[in-house]
């Protein structure tokens, strides 16, 4: 399965006013590209298992190799809402600016579904599987998900949680069955482990429990041996099950590892082998899982084990009871928490939940030995009482050679959550454009910064649809940029990217519908509002007071009488008013071809007070309305007065 669409972002990119206001409030060191920063995810509960929810920075004593470390940031996200406490600060952000832009949230979370299939068996698992997708109700728009499924299929992480939970509901349980059918006698894991080891006191036990019920003298010479190939078989396909198990997970964290802000993993099985032998495997997952920076969860399914059909008991390499220690060692290694799933668990789901949904994003003073790429244990407390703490036990930075060698504009391009430090807003217009089979997107980009590099991805589902980079150019150190693209109608998500000349960067992801408005026998555009430069319309979600604000419709009919009696109104209305402050009759002219016309306007905004503001534009036949379009901008006052 392809985590993330970055293999295929990173074949794409060869294509072709007023700035975002600066918080009014102490923020976080920013996020810088090709910089690796030490963070933690920590989740805190009282005794009650109620999130805590007002820690500052100071309230947190960390070590790294057992020595102190300076708490820069403390972030807390959750469903009460999201605030970053600093050090020596106990402030929080201002309110989330009036437009849409990547400002709007702290930044999202990244939460995977893992579900071993081979290590359950169809039937009692769908309902657990169901109460999974309680998890979701509790993520935001900004957080992204995705769906492992082991041995195949998943979804890529995504912001459409609707498909993730759709997902879940279709796994079923996959448990091949026991190699050489289900026996008479059976043998547990640990017993099967006594039986390589030759432990002569638990193999008498053994054999006595399972052979002595027969009086058959055939069979009392025959059933030790038996039992011993039948513990060889089933260190064999354990082993072989936490393997595969471990290798995928451990792709799945390479692939995620570049992608910012918390992650979790909440692995649903059967059960999973452990032993000496398959150890390395298991160090290998724990180096990667630091790499990543990703917490585990485990959920132990739980589920008979028993043969329905005879009830006789079943012991299985791939799951069962008492297959506990590999998910408790991949959760200790991660400090994650390991659940036993009986039933639906809804309880399980609901503390994963509150865990994953209410949860401090610590940001810790680095020091240059910390990029060795080494494993260094760390240790996260508070100063109050009666709490518990959860969070990762060992982390691991890339060495500044490993982290030099990336394209940081590629690592941006493939985070599906948001990245704030450097603000973005994205607006895009639909007309019609020139291509019979396809629509003109006008896309527009607004930065909190002069920029240096900046990159745009269009998907649907994990397939890029469009592209583009712009760098080295005369556009790069500008605050606002406009780029255009071909798209059939539909329904896509976008991705913009960007880094700032003093190194910041900042990313978005959010909806795209491309399409035209149907209004009676006319198609009517996207209305494009921005400032006029050399004849030309820049689109701009904020307009300086002073400026001429201009309005850009396209009316598309076949009808071309309907066209010649169209006439469109624009309509000024402050946020929240009924009745417009303006209202003027936009001129009409002809546009790329006869089916085609062009509606044009322009606003004098010195008497619009600053503030947020709707143009609707309506087209009118006969002078009775057929339709409308809008778009929201905001006046903001002129500073340079």
């Amino acid at each position: 399965m392809r985590i993330i669409a970055a293999a295929a972002t990173a074949a794409l990119l060869s294509a072709s006013g007023p700035s975002l206001p600066p918080s009014q409030q102490p923020q976080p060191p920013p996020f810088k590209s090709g910089v690796d920063l030490l963070t933690l995810q920590t989740s805190v509960l009282d005794k009650d298992g109620r999130p805590i929810t007002n820690l500052t920075a100071a309230d947190f004593n960390v070590t790294v190799e057992g020595k102190p470390r300076k708490v820069l940031f403390a972030r807390f996200r959750g469903l009460a809402g999201t605030g970053v406490a600093l050090a020596g600060s106990g402030a929080t952000p201002a309110s989330p600016a009036a437009h849409a832009d990547n400002t709007a949230t702290a930044g999202g979370r990244l939460v995977m579904f893992v579900v071993d299939r081979d290590s359950m068996r169809k039937g009692s698992e769908k309902a657990l599987l169901e109460s999974s997708t309680a998890i979701l109700d509790a993520l935001s728009p900004a957080d992204a998900v995705g769906v492992l499924s082991i041995p195949v299929g998943g979804v890529d992480p995504t912001r459409d949680h609707a498909r993730v939970r759709d997902e879940l509901q279709r796994i079923t349980g996959t448990q091949p069955a026991p190699i050489g059918g289900v026996k008479d006698r059976n043998i547990t894991w640990d017993e099967a482990l006594a039986f390589e080891r030759s432990d002569a006191s638990t193999i008498s036990r053994v054999v006595e429990r399972e052979c002595s019920a027969s009086s058959n003298p055939v069979v009392l010479n025959t059933c030790p041996q038996e039992l011993e190939v039948q513990a060889k078989t089933l260190l064999f396909a354990g082993r072989g099950h936490a393997r595969t198990v471990l290798q995928a997970l451990e792709g799945t964290l390479k692939a995620l590892a570049p992608v910012r802000g918390p992650k979790y993993i909440v692995h649903i099985s059967g059960g999973q082998a452990f032993d000496q032998e398959i150890l390395p495997h298991y160090n290998d997952f724990a180096r990667a899982a630091a790499a990543a920076r990703i917490t585990l969860h485990a959920v132990h399914v739980d589920q008979p084990d028993s043969d329905v059909a005879d009830r006789r008991t079943v012991s299985s390499g791939f799951g069962g009871r008492d297959l506990s220690a590999g998910l408790t060692t991949m959760t200790g290694m991660t400090g994650g928490a390991y659940y036993a799933g009986v039933g639906r668990a809804t309880g399980v789901f609901d503390r994963i939940k509150t865990e994953i949904a209410n949860d401090y994003e610590l940001g810790i003073e680095t020091l240059p030995t910390d990029a060795d790429g080494k494993l260094h244990d760390v240790s996260v407390k508070v100063s109050r009482p009666d709490v518990s703490v959860r969070t990762r036990r060992q982390v691991l930075l890339a060495k500044n050679d490993d982290a030099a060698s990336k394209d940081p504009l590629l690592t941006l391009l493939s985070q599906p959550t948001d990245i704030a430090d450097l603000p973005i807003a994205v607006a895009s217009y639909t007309t019609r454009g020139d291509e019979p089979a396809s629509l003109r997107v006008l896309l527009s980009a607004e930065f909190g910064a002069p920029i240096s590099d900046w990159a745009f991805a269009v998907f649907d589902r994990n397939k890029v649809m469009a592209d583009g980079r712009q760098q080295s150019t005369d556009e790069v150190g500008k605050r606002i940029l406009t780029t255009s693209l071909q798209l059939a109608p539909g329904r896509y998500r976008i991705r913009v990217a960007a880094t700032a000349s003093d190194g910041r960067a900042g990313v978005i992801d959010a909806p795209l519908t491309v399409g035209l408005r149907a209004a009676g026998p006319l198609q009517l555009s996207d209305v494009i509002v921005g400032t006029a430069i050399s004849g030309r319309i820049q689109p701009h979600s904020r307009i300086v007071a002073g400026q001429r604000l201009s309005a850009l419709l396209e009316i598309v009919s076949a009808d071309v009488a309907a066209l010649e009696k169209t006439r469109v109104a624009l309509e000024i209305l402050p946020a929240g008013a009924a009745e417009p402050t303006r209202r003027v009759l936009m001129a009409a002219r002809g546009g790329a071809s006869a089916v085609v016309v062009l509606a044009e306007a322009q606003i004098d905004t010195t008497t619009l007070p600053p503030g947020r503001y709707t143009a609707s534009a309506i087209a009118l036949i006969d002078a009775q309305p057929v339709g409308r379009v809008s778009r929201a901008f905001e006046v903001v006052a002129d500073t340079a007065k």
